[in-house]
């Protein structure tokens, strides 16, 4: 099921998909970073993955989602080898400047494989160009640290939702497979008998007619 949550007043769906990319992104991720950039229809709209990416060990450079026809922006989503869900410094200038960018609250995302836990914020309000210049300027010297020994730019994020990687949907049971079942499950006999009782032609091969019945 996809993943419903608040952050202060703005609301975000991560989907099916989202979810299970998470997973997978987390489960490959050894010495170097993976990601990919959240995208939706709108900002309020059901939230997808665009194509991830491999960084380094501290940072990655995730895809646009427009040029992959996933929408807009609407946040990122990165993993931590070795490490924690907790966001680093320029974790949370990077979610700042994204928003200023998009000019609207985006979502940052993160995993580590040491918790195997997804952390997501938010910020609180679109941030101006001052700020985002302030913490430019503030950036030296940042690397390795976590945002949490930055009151200044803790204050510009919402609380975190949090929940385990190992959180993923149900697989959903494809047409190829229920085709696969009608195919062992039932004589020909059987499925023409299937297809008469639905008013649906008689002929052709079993899997033909699985799929006939797949479509009723």
């Amino acid at each position: 099921m996809p993943l419903d949550f608040r952050l202060d007043h703005n609301d975000f769906t991560l989907s099916d998909e989202c979810l299970d990319a998470m997973a997978r992104v987390l489960k490959k991720t050894r010495v170097k970073e993976r990601g990919f950039m959240l995208c939706a229809e709108s900002p309020s709209a059901p939230i997808y993955p665009s194509s991830d990416r491999i960084g380094g060990a501290n940072s990655i450079k995730v895809r646009d989602c427009r040029g992959q026809g996933r929408g807009i922006v609407v946040g990122a989503y990165h993993t931590h080898p070795d490490s924690t869900c907790a966001p680093s410094w320029y974790d949370a200038f990077a979610l700042i400047r994204r928003a200023f960018g998009c000019q609207r609250p985006t979502l940052g995302c993160r995993a580590g494989t040491k918790d195997k836990t997804v952390r997501c914020e938010a910020v609180k309000e679109t941030p101006t160009l001052v700020e985002v210049n302030y913490f430019l300027s503030k950036r030296k010297g940042r690397a390795g640290t976590l945002a949490t020994t930055d009151p200044e730019i803790c204050a510009h994020l919402t609380e975190p939702i949090m929940f385990p990687i190992s959180w993923k949907p149900e697989p959903k049971k494809t047409t190829r497979e229920t085709v696969v079942d009608y195919d062992r499950n039932h004589s020909l006999e059987e499925l023409r008998k299937m297809c008469r009782d639905k008013g649906v032609t008689v002929s052709g091969d079993k899997k033909t007619l699985a799929r006939r019945l797949i479509a009723v």
